[in-house]
Formats: C-alpha cells, structure tokens, sequence
C-alpha cells in the first residue's frame, strides 16, 4: 500500500511498469477487476439457475442449493484470494 511505482516495478525487475499504468490504482485495478468482474455473474448465474426450478423443488433444495452455492463462491473467493498481494 506505501510502495511507490517505482518500488514495484523495481522488486518487478522491470521499468516499464510506468509506461502500461499511470499510478498504483491502475496496476491494482488491472490485476483484481478481471476476478471481481467474475464473480458477480456466478452469483447471478446461481441464483438464475435456482429460479429455473419449479416451486416444488426450490422449497425441497434451498437449503443444499444455497449452502452449495455460498461454498462455490467463497472456493472462488480462495482461489482468487492471493490476487493483487503477490
């Protein structure tokens, strides 16, 4: 968070860090947005998928189909979780 540009491109071993981002917001945006731009369509998918089901067997699966979905999204949380700290 204190670094400055010049600190991460030199731990980097690269200089041209400046020339593809103009300061620390781009780079951090660049690395995490492709991940945070992922999740929300996987909850939307899971929740889209659950409204597909007849009444019946939502009242039957909501409590498995929400459990399964909320591990789905903090394994995707995990996966993802070292992005933008290496």
């Amino acid at each position: 968070m204190d670094a400055s540009l010049h600190t991460i491109a030199a731990n980097a071993g690269t200089s041209t860090i400046y020339v593809r981002f103009k300061d620390k917001e781009g780079l951090f945006a660049a690395i995490v947005e492709p991940v945070a731009e992922e999740f929300l369509p996987r909850c939307l998918n899971r929740q889209e998928t659950f409204h597909s089901f007849d009444s019946e067997v939502q009242r039957q699966e909501v409590g498995k189909y929400s459990s399964d979905a909320m591990l789905d999204m903090m394994d995707y949380v995990y996966d993802h979780f070292d992005v933008g700290n290496g």
